[in-house]
């Protein structure tokens, strides 16, 4: 069976570039360390149109670029495997896919075949997002990771010693991935759902990962602040600096307040706190 391969290049939150092309029979999605996302297709399932009337509706949100190159058959493995090379962070996590061999001298060595999913940590919010994690003391506490993708964060908190998480996306066609990815990295403590905020149990998190984009963040809010007690935390990210007041403003109005953020790539992680209302 033949490919096309896209290389789509865009000013536009690659997450949001992954939701819209994902409603056409994508195979598979790989992020760039530049944030741009290459998407392949069977060839006999491509139809220019429909390929079209997506780019027109991404191009309403930014500019948008794009190459298709055809992979004969017989190399699509090749191209998957070199396109898709391993992540270090802070000298400590290695992100791989199973085909490559993990080394045996970083502490967290974590197994994600993305396939249809988001999440590899080539991309500057999930690598900050990871890189925070680290610091953050997770020994015993309730997560809740919200736009789970591949379940990269997810497995991170287990690693870290969180007693349980919840994990949820609203895209059905993940599901399958997610698990194979808890699969490989045998964590035991992890619950999976499909759907959004209102699917999420109204219980207390003591931490809370939100890795998705700026407007979904700002309709979350409240869902987030109703599942946090005093102390408890949030990590956000998947928006840019200049959106840091909107966010936090609205942040405010559910007692969470700024704690400290970071950029890469003028992408931010910004970690809140809930305090006493």
């Amino acid at each position: 069976m033949d490919y096309y391969e896209l290389h789509i290049k865009s000013e536009i939150d690659p997450a949001i570039v992954t939701a819209y092309i994902s409603t056409l029979p994508f195979e598979s999605f790989q992020e760039d360390e530049e944030g741009s996302i290459r998407a392949f297709i069977p060839v006999e399932n491509f139809v220019e149109e429909d390929w079209e009337e997506v780019r027109a509706d991404l191009e309403r949100l930014g500019s948008l670029t794009y190459s298709r190159t055809r992979i004969p058959g017989r190399n699509w493995n090749a191209v998957w495997e070199s396109n898709f090379q391993p992540v270090i962070i802070e000298d400590r996590i290695w992100i791989g896919a199973s085909f490559h061999t993990p080394p045996g001298d970083i502490e967290f060595q974590l197994t994600i075949d993305p396939k249809m999913s988001f999440g590899t940590a080539h991309h500057a919010t999930t690598r900050q997002m990871l890189a925070w994690m680290l610091e953050l003391d997770m020994r015993d506490k309730k997560v809740l990771d919200m736009g789970t993708g591949t379940g990269i964060l997810a497995i991170m908190a287990e690693r870290r010693g969180a007693s349980s998480v919840f994990a949820i996306d609203n895209d059905g066609q993940i599901y399958d991935n997610i698990v194979e990815n808890m699969e490989r990295n045998a964590v035991r403590n992890i619950r999976v759902k499909i759907g959004d905020i209102e699917d999420v149990p109204e219980e207390k998190y003591d931490l809370i990962l939100a890795n998705i984009n700026r407007n979904i963040l700002l309709r979350h809010m409240p869902g987030y602040a109703r599942r946090m007690k005093e102390g408890s935390q949030i990590l956000f990210s998947g928006f840019y600096e200049e959106d840091i007041p909107v966010l936090e403003k609205e942040a405010q109005r559910y007692g969470l307040q700024r704690i400290a953020y970071r950029t890469l790539d003028r992408w931010v992680v910004l970690l809140m706190e809930k305090k006493e209302e």
